[in-house]
């Protein structure tokens, strides 16, 4: 990292002058702060740390409710874009990785960097949080899987293997990932000794982010629209059903079900036991990719390419509401009390009524929205194209 330096001023020629001030800008574009985090992070089980908070995947915040209307706290520069998945909360820090392949640690209260660094190429899956390791996926590269210590500032292990660019899912001792040549893969946290490999075949990608049911079973879908359950000490496979249909967004457990969204206008409801269809939802058009949902003990909620969010019954599929937007829902919403948070294309994020889907409150954004948000704390994060993490409080909490 280049150091600046002071010393006698003089004049000089324009190319002097215009390679200083060359030199100038690649110092300030290049300096950061090493990721290393100087105290024991303290994780709580309201924390995010994991894509979609647990590892159900319900994207339910268990604080106490934001209070509407909301104002911007901050704004933060990551210096490249975001996939799907949400933000990681821990201990009042906010993790995010971009898909310039970088990892950026924020502080909640006031937006500061915490600290970042590069891990090769880009960051697809969301990584996940485990005690003091972040564990970070790489959509290309020699190493597909990296366990960080953020205490220490260093490497645990690094795994070589085929690109992974669905999120992470830590369990227990081991964390599960799927890589896109369709092999679900469970590794030590501590050594990244691989512990089982499943193999859907066929060079089948997984895009989707698996989920948990209960610690001891794996939910996981490739692109072609095979869901599988696994046992999660062997990695044996319990069922399997083939949707026909390509499925791309996270999944999500709860009510002895699997709600697996697709891109071809069906959001289907497996049941846990046998992989059977429960109930499935159906859009108008067979074109429409639904996002992930959030899950809460009477509905589910999730997005669509068609600009429409929709709230059905959790267990039945039943309509409950709809709330439409002005530009396609790319990434999955989340729920905070009787609210629900959604981020837009159409460069806003908007609060509206789980009970009626009525809006409560919405502001716009310096670009759109692909990326599922979080709530930790008393602060709504959200992340919007090309670069930008924001966060919105209310009016008490910011800081003068």
């Amino acid at each position: 990292m280049p150091k600046m330096t002071t010393g006698k001023l003089r004049h000089g020629t324009k190319s002097e002058v215009l390679r200083c001030c060359i030199v100038a800008l690649w110092a300030l574009a290049s300096s950061c702060t090493p990721l290393r985090i100087q105290y024991p992070l303290a994780a709580s089980e309201a924390d995010w740390q994991t894509d979609g908070r647990s590892i159900q995947r319900d994207r339910v915040a268990l604080d106490q409710p934001l209070k509407l209307p909301l104002e911007q706290a901050w704004i933060y520069n990551a210096g490249g874009g975001f996939a799907e998945g949400s933000p990681l909360i821990v201990d009042n820090i906010v993790i995010v990785g971009t898909r310039q392949g970088e990892i950026h640690v924020v502080d909640l209260v006031d937006g500061q960097e915490v600290g970042s660094e590069e891990f090769g190429q880009s960051i697809e899956g969301t990584p996940a949080l485990s005690g003091q390791v972040l564990f970070v996926p790489n959509a290309w590269g020699k190493y597909v899987l990296s366990a960080f210590d953020l205490q220490r500032g260093s490497y645990l292990w690094r795994f070589k293997g085929v690109p992974i660019e669905a999120a992470v899912l830590p369990m227990g001792s081991m964390v599960v990932v799927g890589d896109v040549e369709g092999n679900v893969i469970a590794l030590d946290k501590e050594s990244g000794r691989v512990i089982w490999v499943y193999e859907f075949g066929d060079l089948a990608s997984i895009l989707s982010g698996p989920a948990a049911i209960d610690m001891q079973l794996v939910a996981v879908a490739d692109e072609t629209g095979r869901v599988a359950l696994l046992r999660a000490d062997s990695g044996r496979e319990v069922w399997t059903t083939d949707l026909g249909s390509p499925v791309e967004a996270g999944l999500a457990v709860g009510h002895g079900l699997i709600y697996v969204p697709t891109t071809r206008g069906r959001f289907v409801a497996l049941r846990t036991d046998d992989g059977a269809i429960a109930w499935e939802h159906r859009s108008d058009s067979d074109q429409v990719r639904f996002t992930a949902a959030a899950v809460t003990d009477d509905d589910v909620i999730f997005g669509g390419t068609d600009g429409i969010m929709r709230s059905l019954g959790a267990e039945n599929g039943a309509s409950v509401w709809t709330f439409h937007t002005d530009g396609t829902i790319a990434a999955a919403p989340v729920v905070n009390g009787s609210i629900v948070f959604v981020g837009s294309m159409d460069e806003k994020v908007y609060a509206v009524h789980r009970d009626n889907g009525s809006i409560q409150w919405e502001t716009p954004l310096r670009g759109r929205v692909k990326s599922s948000p979080a709530v930790r704390n008393g602060y709504l994060i959200v992340m919007s194209e090309p670069r930008y993490i924001y966060a919105f409080t209310n009016a008490a909490n910011i800081q003068n």
